[in-house]
């Protein structure tokens, strides 16, 4: 089974990791095998919206949405102006409100469409996918992430499209259990971010990690442990100990089941155990 990462599923993880470290060798293979044949693999994104992977500003999270809301009242223009204020404040707004967050980008849209602002457009189609993929429509998020995804191929912004194509392979099509769909837009993703840019390398290195755990699942060992691999080496390079736990916990069932290396297997198991803590 290919569980998609959430709290429920990393403290089980973390059970699964604690009793790895605890045993000895001879017995180690055993569990794992036994986790490998059940298919307890881990995906580690469900939906994403620029700005929801970013970190926290320093300032009170409510100061800056208050923040926000006065300078929106100073300045009621319908113009790029106020659609920049609106993309910010559902960008603060998202964690604490996700209806609050809608009715924000409702409007964004309004005034994006009157304007003929693609950006606009793009990022507030983006945002509702990422809304009706909270709220189990999967209809309507289908529908927005299309919106966005046509936007964002017509004025040729790859980072935007490789979000969709993360939100379609990880979330949509993980979950309709539709695998060769799956793959294919989480390999568009990837396609998608350079490798030279901080923000794209970390969704370049989410992206090979949930297709790492889809060919894990598929039984494809050999390109399991390719994209875990080159999703290992960014995730190091940039500090993502968020993605960190995931790499390593199907990292050790594939040197376990497939290369039949115990030693290794064990390492990283306990790296794992080490970042979910």
């Amino acid at each position: 089974m290919l569980f998609q990462y959430g709290e429920g599923i990393h403290y089980f993880a973390v059970g699964i990791m604690r009793s790895l470290v605890s045993l000895g060798l001879s017995n180690l293979r055993t569990l794992l095998n036994i986790f490998v044949m059940k298919k307890i693999i881990i995906i580690l994104t469900g939906l994403i919206s620029l700005g929801s992977n970013l970190p926290c500003s320093a300032q009170n999270p409510q100061h800056k949405i208050d923040s926000l809301e006065s300078l929106l009242k100073r300045h009621p223009q319908r113009d790029t102006t106020r659609v920049k204020l609106l993309l910010e404040l559902a960008t603060h707004a998202m964690t604490s409100d996700i209806d609050r967050c809608k009715q924000i980008t409702d409007e964004q849209i309004h005034i994006s469409d009157s304007l003929k602002y693609n950006y606009g457009l793009a990022f507030g189609y983006l945002r509702l996918a990422y809304y009706y993929g909270i709220k189990n429509d999967d209809s309507l998020f289908l529908v927005n992430s299309k919106k966005c995804l046509a936007i964002a191929e017509r004025i040729k912004e790859k980072y935007i499209q490789g979000v969709v194509y993360v939100n379609l392979g990880g979330h949509y099509y993980t979950k309709l259990g539709q695998v060769d769909s799956a793959l294919y837009f989480m390999d568009k993703s990837i396609a998608c971010f350079d490798k030279n840019d901080d923000r794209n390398k970390e969704m370049l290195g989410m992206s090979l990690c949930n297709a790492g755990s889809v060919y894990l699942q598929q039984g494809d060992y050999k390109k399991a442990l390719d994209y875990f691999l080159r999703s290992q080496k960014i995730s190091e390079e940039c500090k993502l100990t968020a993605y960190l736990f995931n790499i390593y916990y199907n990292l050790s069932l594939v040197y376990s089941d497939e290369l039949k290396n115990e030693k290794a297997a064990r390492e990283y198991a306990e790296k794992a155990l080490k970042f979910s803590q």
